[in-house]
């Protein structure tokens, strides 16, 4: 198992993916750190307003970036996972894993959890990026950090943080597993990638808004509503529980599909 998991972070760590996507992420976290305070008290279309002084002086303000980051770090996981598994059918390289490795569970295990601890990788390093980009801009509007520190790490501020963080690094490795099992499905990475992020952004936005009820039961918005701690329309309770259940449904489907399926393209 170990000799798999190095031999995935060989590929991982390619100056083009790796320094890509810390550099994608990073923007990301920047943004989506920044968005409360650039839309601090402006109106919603006769709603009432999104972000308040108050609700970021709060001790839930200094988790906010991340919280917002979650769905995109859910996609940028979900294509690498995809990406990485479906490659090894293209390029036709598995038929030489196997030669090296022939259970092929512990070649498959071996290579989830390399790419899971790269996904838990570009979570902390948002979390990171969007605590300091949550300071700079919290001193340049003048609001107030105290209710973020205060009490230390057992203060209410930075224990929200991690529970955040944890939330998120759920969500991300959820996204990955749907992203692998694409992957082994289709064997073709262009494939894998754009089916994903259509089924993600598009279709489930579009079946939800138009079913309610199904948003319970869907992959992409129950992993969403993972990393946000809930939504308003799925307590946080029922969306890591279906997540888990669905998750381990297409963990099950992956591994059968790798164990079974011929290795060929």
């Amino acid at each position: 198992m170990i000799r798999v998991i190095r031999a995935e972070w060989r590929k991982l760590r390619r100056p083009t993916l790796f320094f890509g996507t810390l550099g994608a992420v990073g923007a990301i976290a920047v943004l989506t750190a920044s968005i409360p305070y650039i839309a601090m008290d402006a109106p919603r279309r006769g709603r009432e307003r999104g972000f308040t002084r108050a609700s970021i002086e709060s001790y839930t303000g200094l988790s906010l970036g991340l919280a917002f980051a979650s769905t995109l770090l859910g996609i940028v996981a979900l294509s690498i996972f995809a990406s990485q598994t479906a490659q090894e059918y293209s390029h036709g390289t598995l038929r030489n894993l196997l030669v090296r490795q022939p259970r092929r569970m512990v070649l498959l295990g071996g290579k989830a959890l390399s790419m899971a601890l790269f996904g838990l990788l570009i979570v902390v390093e948002t979390s990171l990026i969007s605590v300091v980009t949550s300071f700079f801009w919290a001193n340049s509007k003048g609001i107030s950090t105290d209710a973020w520190t205060s009490g230390g790490i057992g203060g209410e501020g930075i224990s929200n943080l991690f529970t955040t963080l944890a939330n998120v690094s759920l969500a991300t490795v959820g996204f990955g597993i749907i992203g692998m099992l694409l992957g082994l499905i289709l064997r073709s990475p262009i494939s894998s990638i754009a089916i994903g992020i259509s089924w993600v952004m598009i279709v489930e936005g579009i079946v939800g808004a138009v079913w309610e009820n199904t948003q319970k039961y869907l992959p992409g918005l129950l992993l969403t509503a993972v990393g946000s701690g809930g939504s308003t329309t799925i307590t946080y309770k029922w969306a890591l529980t279906t997540s888990i259940l669905i998750l381990i449904a297409a963990g099950a489907l992956a591994a059968l599909l790798f164990k079974r399926r011929d290795v060929s393209s």
